[in-house]
């Protein structure tokens, strides 16, 4: 709660401190859209591979996967800057594909696309971590 009420309390080009945390929440409440920054990570604990959010990637996109099902794929900001391929019958993703060619290589994580639906309908509490540099499950939030 104290991110999204820190992230969402005034605009980015305010720089002048908060006067005290009632200030903070009506400026929270001001503003038309609520944003959380993080995203959704994905862990395989088998090789070591972890697909963070890069910055600029916000938690309440994370309903965007679900368009990887039909070829749109979500936003996963940058640095680092993850990739995505969708090659039936499986989606790739690599932590970090960012270089001059825009391909990525190295390690990658693998999810079949028969499972990814179900993977993204089981994101809850209960199955999900919240919380930077926690690990849970093969699927978390950031």
């Amino acid at each position: 709660m104290e991110t999204l009420v820190d992230h969402n309390s005034r605009p980015s080009t305010d720089e002048r401190p908060v006067a005290d945390a009632g200030e903070q929440l009506r400026g929270m409440l001001q503003q038309e859209k609520l944003t959380a920054p993080g995203g959704l990570r994905l862990r395989e604990t088998d090789i070591d591979v972890t697909v963070r959010p890069g910055c600029c990637c916000g938690l309440e996109g994370w309903r965007d996967w679900l368009g990887l099902l039909e070829g749109d794929g979500p936003r996963l900001g940058h640095d680092p800057s993850p990739a995505i391929e969708v090659a039936e019958p499986v989606v790739r993703l690599w932590p970090d594909g960012g270089n001059e060619e825009g391909t990525a290589s190295g390690p990658c994580l693998e999810i079949p696309v028969g499972d990814l639906a179900r993977i993204l309908h089981t994101l809850s509490p209960r199955r999900c971590t919240a919380g930077a540099g926690r690990s849970g499950g093969v699927l978390s939030l950031r």
